[in-house]
């Protein structure tokens, strides 16, 4: 493949080929780089679309945790009422 651009390049006109190898050169530069761009932002946004499940993952936990911190600091006072209560009432069938 590449010997038969070389042989191809060959048989040109030399004058064409000063004038237009340049610009193909140029073309095909600017065609890879924006292949090469194209590609990264493919990258970055399924690499910001995992950063943001993880932080929504991160933020449900420390919700969780919260809503868990919460709970036992309510019912704590009640689950030590209902282990008294329960101490009298075993203490008073003993009785």
């Amino acid at each position: 493949m590449v010997q038969e651009i070389a042989n191809w390049i060959r048989s040109l006109d030399p004058d064409l080929v000063k004038a237009w190898g340049p610009i193909a050169i140029g073309v095909l530069t600017v065609c890879v780089a924006l292949l090469t761009i194209r590609n990264q932002r493919l990258q970055n946004k399924d690499q910001n679309e995992a950063n943001i499940r993880l932080f929504n993952l991160a933020k449900s936990k420390e919700e969780r945790d919260e809503i868990i911190k919460k709970l036992n600091s309510f019912y704590g006072p009640f689950k030590e009422l209902g282990r008294n209560h329960e101490s009298c009432t075993i203490n008073s069938h003993q009785n």
